[in-house]
């Protein structure tokens, strides 16, 4: 796990922008299954069957939130009053995946599914996680050169942001231990 948090070791990347901190992680397939078998409701799955369910993605986990010399909460950047506070969560929650792709070759990639972690505004940044599907038109992985992962940021206005993941640090993951 900490092995996937360093950010020397190429998973992690980050930048600021007008105050706002973006963080882009790429989230290894053992890592989610592990989460999730760890939870109390794979009714007895295996860990090999849940890897399956996996195999055909490619998960992100995008943090939105204040850079070092902020201290706001990020779903209330630029909002006056509660319909314009209701309309950026509707954002968030349900039109983030619009604004995300990935870049593989030359091929663009669309997302497949965005999903916001609910903080119920205990947490001043957001996580969204995004899934692309991993197979290209021949049913093959996708995984097998650089990623750019491309947010178009059209709530907090921070421009174009591009995170470049190389294969060879996907690639180079240690082995994980269940």
């Amino acid at each position: 796990m900490k092995y996937l948090s360093e950010k020397e070791n190429g998973l992690v990347k980050e930048k600021s922008v007008n105050g706002v901190n973006i963080k882009v992680k790429f989230l290894p397939i053992d890592y989610l299954v592990y989460k999730e078998f760890r939870s109390d409701t794979i009714n007895g799955l295996s860990v090999d069957s849940i890897k399956k369910s996996y195999q055909n993605s490619i998960t992100f986990m995008m943090t939105l939130g204040p850079d070092k010399e902020n201290n706001f909460d990020i779903t209330k950047v630029g909002v006056a009053n509660y319909e314009e506070f209701a309309q950026r969560i509707e954002e968030l929650n349900f039109w983030m995946k619009e604004n995300v792709t990935l870049t593989v070759g030359d091929k663009v990639v669309n997302t497949e599914l965005a999903q916001m972690e609910s903080t119920y505004g205990l947490e001043k940044d957001r996580k969204i996680i995004f899934v692309f599907q991993n197979k290209d038109e021949k049913g093959q992985s996708i995984l097998t050169e650089d990623i750019t992962f491309t947010y178009k940021d059209e709530i907090f206005y921070t421009g174009i942001n591009k995170f470049k993941f190389r294969i060879d640090d996907i690639n180079s993951l240690p082995e994980f231990k269940f």
